[in-house]
């Protein structure tokens, strides 16, 4: 009869393991997704760093042509 003790103590065991384990898993998962958002988010800030500065530049370089095309016309 000493072996119906025991066996409480193991599954307690078990069951404690597996949480541990569960535990671990969604904290690593966590840890991936917030990694690939911090990715996401640096890659995303540089894209619309480059896309801003393209903008400048195609704004600017319109007011150059306009303003040389005018000049042309009006034969300055």
């Amino acid at each position: 009869m000493k072996g119906q003790p025991a066996a409480p103590a193991s599954i307690q065991r078990r069951v404690r393991r597996l949480a541990l384990l569960i535990g671990l898993s969604a904290v690593a998962i966590v840890l991936v997704i917030l990694g690939l958002l911090t990715v996401h988010t640096l890659r995303y800030s540089e894209l619309l760093h480059n896309v801003t500065t393209a903008s400048e530049f195609n704004q600017d370089f319109k007011s150059t042509i306009d303003q040389k095309m005018y000049y042309y016309v009006i034969g300055s």
